[in-house]
């Protein structure tokens, strides 16, 4: 394999592992028209922490708290994600075994989510229960760059707030149930699977938006979430 290859290879693959947030991340995936500004990045985050809160029923200091603890932690996942593509790129992994390639890019991701969700569990453990912290930590510990893509569109859509918040609701179950597709994929290896398994899903989400959205929404939507590039 060549060196160039090996690059593409890698970044590709711990691209797609992390769902990495940074804007920089998402250039580097090469999805034209999915880029994000920090400032959209910040406002996507504000939406899907606030949302999170209103389910638990938080009150407003806790809100607050809540939403400047998750994007500290993005923060710092889209910094680790980061390092841990410069790593890649110097790292001696052996270029032509790609298997050996795929596990490292599989051990990198565990860590990383394992120490941020840690960091987010325990400071949020400061002033919420055990049992909102769990749920807090669940909805919102995918550190998904495609959620916070959805979220984006979805608060561009204008919507009336009982449909943002359905809207809110079906993406978050989408990322849910994608990284899981993702995780069983990774551990067997079938890419092939998990892009059949995302195919469907994203059509199961379409689905499920038609039903929330108008036909002009809807079409925006579309537009805005089709996957581009490679």
């Amino acid at each position: 394999m060549r060196p160039l290859t090996h690059l593409v290879l890698v970044l590709a693959v711990v691209a797609a592992l992390c769902f990495a947030t940074s804007v920089q991340a998402q250039q580097m995936r090469g999805q034209r028209g999915l880029q994000m500004t920090p400032e959209e990045a910040q406002a996507a985050w504000t939406l899907e922490a606030s949302h999170v809160a209103g389910k638990l029923g938080l009150s407003k200091e806790e809100t607050t708290k809540l939403v400047d603890e998750y994007k500290k932690v993005r923060e710092s996942y889209s910094a680790a994600v980061r390092k841990a593509m410069e790593e890649a790129m110097a790292s001696g992994v052996d270029t032509g075994d790609r298997q050996a390639i795929r596990a490292a890019m599989r051990e990198i991701q565990e860590k990383i989510t394992k120490a941020e969700t840690e960091k987010f569990a325990k400071a949020l453990g400061a002033f919420l229960d055990k049992e909102k912290t769990k749920k807090a930590v669940t909805q919102l510990g995918s550190f998904s760059g495609s959620l916070d893509r959805m979220v984006n569109v979805i608060a561009g859509l204008k919507l009336d707030k009982a449909k943002q918040a359905e809207a809110l609701d079906l993406v978050n179950a989408y990322v849910v149930e994608s990284s899981a597709a993702r995780d069983k994929a990774m551990a067997g290896g079938d890419f092939e699977s998990m892009r059949t398994v995302f195919q469907e899903l994203r059509t199961k989400l379409n689905e499920a938006m038609a039903k929330v959205l108008s036909e002009e929404q809807l079409a925006k939507w579309t537009e805005a979430t089709a996957r581009r590039g490679r």
